[in-house]
């Protein structure tokens, strides 16, 4: 895939993550109060976090991936480079 699209996948990757870990924060101490004032709903906002984390997990993966992939970009390019530079030396 041509670099500068996978530089706007990150972006938007690492805005993901980022929004990720504010929901989560936030679900977090919305439990924490839920117990505190001895919601009865507490089990409710617990299956919300579960899931919160599932998609974080996901959207870090697939972060991860995208950086896997600017990594070969970066380095596959700069191998082919050499190769070629090689190829003209006497």
């Amino acid at each position: 895939m041509d670099r500068k699209i996978l530089l706007r996948h990150l972006v938007q990757a690492e805005q993901d993550v980022a929004e990720g870990k504010a929901f989560i924060a936030k679900q977090q101490r919305l439990i924490v109060e839920s117990e505190r004032d001895d919601c009865q709903d507490v089990a409710q906002a617990m299956r919300l976090l579960e899931a919160f984390l599932v998609l974080q997990q996901s959207r870090e993966e697939h972060r991860a991936r995208i950086l896997d992939e600017l990594y070969d970009v970066r380095f596959g390019l700069e191998a082919d480079i050499e190769v070629a530079c090689q190829r003209r030396l006497p």
